[in-house]
């Protein structure tokens, strides 16, 4: 996937849907995974990333953010997922999340692996 880039409309997901926005890549260090839109519902929803390395990374930090706005400095940190060379997967799941906006940011990263990530609507 490209760098973080709001000029065409991302993915909708609603509740029950998964989208990745990592397929098996290696992304630039501080560079933030396809954004998706969050379909708004009556109800609060919770919102998940699952994070994947191919290899469990020596070290790793990935951001898992939120924003109302699609604007990159709108994003903030809901959670972090620290890799610590004994995991290669890490999930965040996230309730009542009211945010319109959801991406996975890789804020360090020591190691050759690819990662891939989902974003969920659950």
């Amino acid at each position: 996937m490209p760098t973080y880039s709001n000029t065409s409309p991302p993915t909708s997901i609603a509740p029950g849907d998964v989208v990745t926005v990592w397929n098996a890549e290696a992304p630039a260090l501080g560079s933030a995974s396809s954004q998706v839109a969050l379909v708004t519902t009556r109800s609060l929803m919770g919102v998940s990333l699952q994070v994947k390395f191919s290899a469990a990374p020596a070290a790793a930090v990935v951001n898992f953010e939120i924003a109302n706005e699609d604007v990159d400095s709108s994003y903030f940190a809901v959670d972090i997922l620290t890799f610590t060379g004994a995991q290669q997967v890490l999930r965040s799941d996230q309730a009542g999340i009211t945010a319109k906006f959801a991406r996975a940011k890789l804020v360090s990263h020591t190691g050759a692996e690819t990662i891939t990530a989902i974003i969920e609507r659950c």
